[in-house]
């Protein structure tokens, strides 16, 4: 029982784990190919959300929470659906997107090809695309809310690490 406590301890600390933590090789804009399925999977969950909820507007505000976390409670996609749960990721990075300050872009890197968010113009970035995927395929709860807190977190204190190292302007009198 204490050896199963301990890997579940050990797989939700992996996951809370910043996503920024990545080596990247290439940040680049996004495509319009790229951009395009980004839309094709807000609409595969605007799609669940009419059939479930009646007409409801994802807006990539702090609102858009309850439908997400109601979609995932419901289990009104299962687990083996990855692409319909990587597609909430999508409307999970739109909120923080419109929330946080940042911007979705393309990255090249060991893991390959995908989309992420970034901090300003760093090396800093977020893959939400993923974040409630891999929880769901490893049975550990999701908690949207606690998601985007724990991104809200990180791009506060990499702000917080930007004020530290810029000059700080001379007042005019």
């Amino acid at each position: 029982m204490k050896y199963i406590l301990l890997m579940i301890t050990t797989f939700t600390l992996l996951l809370t784990m910043p996503s920024y933590s990545r080596q990247v090789q290439e940040i680049s804009a996004l495509t319009t190919e790229e951009a395009s399925k980004l839309d094709r999977q807000r609409s595969a969950v605007s799609q669940i959300m009419r059939e479930n909820f009646g007409y409801v507007k994802l807006e990539g505000s702090l609102s858009d929470f309850y439908y997400l976390q109601k979609i995932i409670d419901r289990q009104l996609i299962s687990k083996d659906e990855e692409s319909y749960l990587q597609a909430l990721g999508v409307v999970l990075g739109d909120i923080m997107v419109r929330n946080l300050g940042l911007k979705w872009v393309t990255v090249d890197d060991r893991y390959g090809h995908s989309r992420a968010l970034q901090y300003e113009d760093s090396n800093n970035l977020f893959f939400p695309i993923t974040m409630i995927s891999r929880r769901v395929k490893m049975g550990v709860p999701v908690d949207i809310q606690a998601l985007y807190k724990e991104t809200e977190l990180n791009v506060k204190a990499l702000i917080y690490q930007r004020s530290k190292y810029r000059p700080v302007p001379k007042p005019n009198y």
